[in-house]
């Protein structure tokens, strides 16, 4: 099981079934309460919560711990899509656990949006590696359109 360790993440947010920090500038992670079910309200609170903070910080990168969640509804996964690309670069999906994996495959297949790359990881160091990585080649891109 991966658990997020929040020790040194500045808090942004509580909502109904997770808690949400910045783990560096411009990279969120949202850590679901043990048992956690995410439903349309919550993933609409979590996503608003979120957008929030990326457009305060010129948009980034939202990280996901799935091994505590319990269960996903199907139409909390359609709520993701609701991100906005130009303020949420991509979507990491951090999970171990046989469930987790199993909600992340669906999550995949179902939630999938256009224009926001979305992947999976079996470990927390790799996403956040994946998410500099994103912000950093994002930030080129940028500069070389300037």
């Amino acid at each position: 099981m991966i658990v997020a360790d929040t020790s040194g993440w500045k808090f942004i947010g509580d909502t109904a079934n997770a808690k949400l920090f910045e783990v560096e500038p411009r990279i969120v992670a949202v850590d679901p309460r043990i048992g956690a079910h995410d439903t349309v309200a919550t993933a609409t609170t979590n996503l608003e919560v979120g957008s929030r903070y990326l457009a305060s910080c010129g948009g980034g990168i939202v990280l996901v711990y799935f091994d505590q969640l319990a269960g996903q509804e199907w139409a909390a996964r359609r709520v993701y899509r609701r991100y906005d690309p130009a303020v949420c670069f991509g979507l990491g999906l951090i999970g171990g656990t046989p469930l987790a994996r199993a909600m992340m495959s669906f999550f995949l297949g179902l939630a999938r949006v256009p224009n926001l790359p979305t992947k999976v990881f079996g470990s927390a160091e790799e996403a956040v590696q994946w998410a500099r990585a994103s912000i950093g080649a994002r930030s080129v891109r940028a500069a070389a359109a300037s």
